[in-house]
């Protein structure tokens, strides 16, 4: 996060292997972002990716959902906020991409 002019930088995640770039929300008050973090939800699996959400200025991250056949392409909110849909690919040449989408937990 950084003030127009460059100024007040402030870093909102600290993810060794996160390579796609964070959504605002449509009314700005919220972050969605994937990560390969690891997750309360993984049940012992090593290779996962997550959608998160959280509060414009860091805080409050939850986790939404996991994939753990592929990787997350792109992602996007509804115009009222209340879902995500996000497309993704598996890791095997020739397989098709999925489109998902889910719900966003209301405050």
């Amino acid at each position: 996060m950084v003030d127009i002019d460059g100024s007040n930088e402030k870093q909102l995640t600290d993810i060794p292997k996160n390579w796609e770039a964070g959504r605002w929300s449509p009314d700005g008050s919220k972050i969605a972002y994937t990560s390969w973090e690891k997750s309360s939800l993984s049940l012992g699996k090593t290779q996962e990716i997550g959608i998160w959400i959280m509060n414009a200025d860091g805080s409050d991250k939850k986790l939404l959902t996991t994939i753990d056949t592929g990787f997350i392409e792109c992602m996007e909110w509804s115009p009222d906020g209340s879902k995500i849909a996000f497309v993704t690919h598996e890791l095997s040449e020739g397989e098709p991409s999925d489109i998902y989408v889910i719900d966003v937990p209301s405050d």
